[in-house]
Order: structure tokens, then C-alpha cells, then sequence
């Protein structure tokens, strides 16, 4: 009996307050990730431009924007993927985001429209 009484404490020692909201709560950096994600989204689309998560939603000959968080530095990166062949997804042209470059200003310098090279 002692042994089952020495287990609980640990088990509760281990899960901590179990009526603690804090306990089951995400991390506050993550809740501040998915919300910049949200507006970084939200900001492509009102470029006109496509990004992953759009769907069916895309504007053919526009920059399709990919972007990530940059752990070590702690901000976020773009890269626009600007369609040249319908046949050939890998001939895209890339162009990053300059380091320090806000979104918008990025999406000002990739955001037109593009003419596809076709092989007629």
C-alpha cells in the first residue's frame, strides 16, 4: 500500500496541478506563430499572389510565395516561386527575400504578373 500511495505522489509530482490551465495550454510563442502565419496568409492573398495552403483558390501566372520561420535568427523568410514552364514545375525561378525584407515590400517586388514561357 505504501508503495501504491509513493507512485500517486510522483504521478502527481510529475503532472502537476491537473485543474491548472496552464498545464494543457500551448506555449505562448506558438500562439504568436500561428497568428503571424494567419496574417502572413492572409497578406498573400490580398498580393494576388498563391502560397501552400490556398487550395483551389489560385491565380494562374501569379508568384507562388513559400515561406518559413527561421529558428536561429527568429524571423521569417520568403522565397517566391515564379511560374516560367506549365510543362516543367522544376523550371521555376526562385527568388528569396532579402535579409530584414518585410512582406510587403517583398510582395511589391514579385508580386506581378508573370507571361509563361510557352514551347509553341
Amino acid at each position: 500500500m505504501k508503495m501504491l500511495f509513493e507512485n500517486f505522489r510522483k504521478f502527481l509530482n510529475e503532472a502537476g496541478d491537473p485543474d491548472d490551465p496552464d498545464d494543457n495550454s500551448p506555449e505562448l510563442k506558438d500562439i504568436a506563430k500561428a497568428l503571424e502565419e494567419e496574417e502572413i496568409k492572409d497578406m498573400i492573398v490580398a498580393a494576388g499572389c498563391n502560397h501552400d495552403k490556398i487550395g483551389h483558390r489560385m491565380s494562374a501566372g501569379r508568384p507562388w510565395i513559400k515561406y518559413k520561420f527561421d529558428e536561429s535568427s527568429g524571423v521569417w523568410a520568403y522565397t517566391a516561386h515564379i511560374p516560367n514552364d506549365l510543362e516543367d514545375a522544376d523550371n521555376w525561378d526562385k527568388v528569396p527575400s532579402e535579409p530584414g525584407e518585410k512582406l510587403t515590400d517583398f510582395l511589391e517586388r514579385v508580386g506581378g504578373p508573370y507571361q509563361l514561357k510557352l514551347g509553341v
